[in-house]
């Protein structure tokens, strides 16, 4: 409370709020919101601080929602949408090096072994972030960051969001095939299914990658010369249920 009064008097002296710290670039909001300091913040924004004013030269360039965001302050990111800011601005200045904040929060979660950020991405969801937007640094969707991070809920969330479940992934590949080559993901069969039934293209080839009989006899029941499905590599539906000893889907291509 005694740093707020102290801060409360240099603004009412007309001290700059949106001036830079020339040691770290930083203005005197972002300092507030990278220490957690929520009544620090309100003080700043009740004084006219930018919430789109990003960080010195020298800095990382985020904006103040960047910042909250990615330091999992949620009370303060609502605090910063409610003047305003920007969920769309990407996470770098140069065009050339476009990060979407849904795709970041994502990735960096998982990445750092950090809870998911379910109320978070909500509350990007609720302000209007774009669902579908395909970054130029991660070349995917925030769908495919839940696939990568082997999220089920974080799937279920974007796709009820309108995500589409046929976007390319990082990799190029689709949603369904980032699916079936995922590795030690004990939700990957229902992955699968969710998709599938978000109107996700699923073939033969990741029916059979995942054991699943049912969406497999889907498949070639919808379109037969699936049975003919190969991936990047060559391999068929049958190699792929020979590879992995999966019996269901062998006897549904043998029949």
């Amino acid at each position: 409370a005694g740093e707020v009064e102290k801060v409360k008097g240099l603004l009412d002296e007309k001290v700059d709020v949106n001036g830079e710290d020339k040691k770290t670039w930083n203005t005197p909001l972002l300092t507030a919101i990278g220490t957690g300091e929520k009544d620090m913040v309100e003080l700043l924004l009740e004084k006219g601080a930018d919430v789109s004013r990003r960080a010195g030269e020298g800095g990382l360039g985020r904006t103040p929602l960047q910042v909250a965001m990615l330091a999992s302050k949620g009370s303060i990111a609502e605090l910063l949408l409610d003047k305003g800011a920007d969920v769309n601005e990407p996470l770098a200045r140069s065009s050339q090096s476009q990060f979407s904040l849904l795709v970041a929060l994502i990735v960096w979660s998982y990445q750092s072994h950090n809870a998911p950020p379910y109320k978070l991405v909500q509350l990007l969801l609720a302000h209007g972030i774009k669902v579908n937007y395909s970054d130029a640094c991660w070349s995917g969707s925030p769908l495919d960051a839940a696939v990568y991070s082997r999220d089920l809920k974080m799937m279920k969330l974007l796709l009820d969001a309108k995500a589409d479940p046929n976007a390319s992934s990082h990799l190029h590949h689709s949603p369904a095939q980032a699916i079936a080559e995922a590795v030690e993901w004990a939700d990957q069969e229902e992955a699968l299914r969710v998709l599938a039934g978000a109107g996700g293209k699923v073939t033969a080839v990741e029916a059979a990658a995942l054991t699943n009989a049912a969406t497999l006899e889907k498949v070639l029941k919808d379109r037969p010369a699936a049975i003919k499905d190969a991936d990047p590599t060559g391999r068929t539906p049958l190699h792929m249920a020979a590879y992995g000893a999966r019996e269901e889907c062998m006897r549904v291509l043998i029949s």
